[in-house]
């Protein structure tokens, strides 16, 4: 969430709608009780990004494909078909580099030792590869750090903390 003030997460379903959900950041009290903000009739999907105006996920059903959603009336846009994302674990960041609070680029880790970047958010979108690190066996997880602008990625053959500039 842009204004830091909610944590959104998406729901894994193979058989029903994907769920998104959200909880209060910060509250004095734990538990505290999410509230559904919506679903899309999309299935194995993970990963989750958020601006200020659209939620962003990889999902594997019905096609392989990212996603845009809209945070308000929940209309789902398909960004890219081309590439192939993981039936059960992906990593999605969304980076502003204009700071008008909407995401100008992705980028995704889809299980595999590679990156994609997709571009062309406000026009044309394009999803290519952006770095490798190995023979793309299994890798969980990408992190963005947008104040130093750089890509994390881990190598699980070699066991090494991946700096992607």
């Amino acid at each position: 969430d842009p204004g830091n003030t909610r944590l959104y997460l998406i729901t894994h379903e193979l058989s029903l709608n994907s769920e998104i959900w959200s909880v209060p950041l910060g509250s004095p009290t734990i538990p505290v009780t999410g509230r559904l903000e919506g679903s899309i009739a999309e299935h194995n999907c993970s990963g989750l990004a958020v601006d200020s105006t659209y939620l962003y996920t990889a999902c594997q059903l019905p096609t392989s494909r990212i996603l845009r959603v809209h945070r308000t009336t929940f209309a789902v846009e398909v960004l890219s078909n081309t590439v192939v994302v993981n039936t059960s674990m992906n990593s999605i960041h969304a980076d502003d580099n204009t700071a008008d609070g909407i995401a100008d680029a992705l980028y995704l880790n889809v299980g595999t030792e590679e990156a994609y970047y997709v571009c062309g958010l406000g026009s044309t979108p394009f999803a290519g590869p952006f770095a490798s690190w190995g023979a793309a066996t299994s890798n969980y997880g990408l992190g963005f750090d947008d104040a130093a602008n750089r890509l994390y990625g881990y190598d699980d053959d070699t066991q090494e903390l991946i700096i992607i500039e």
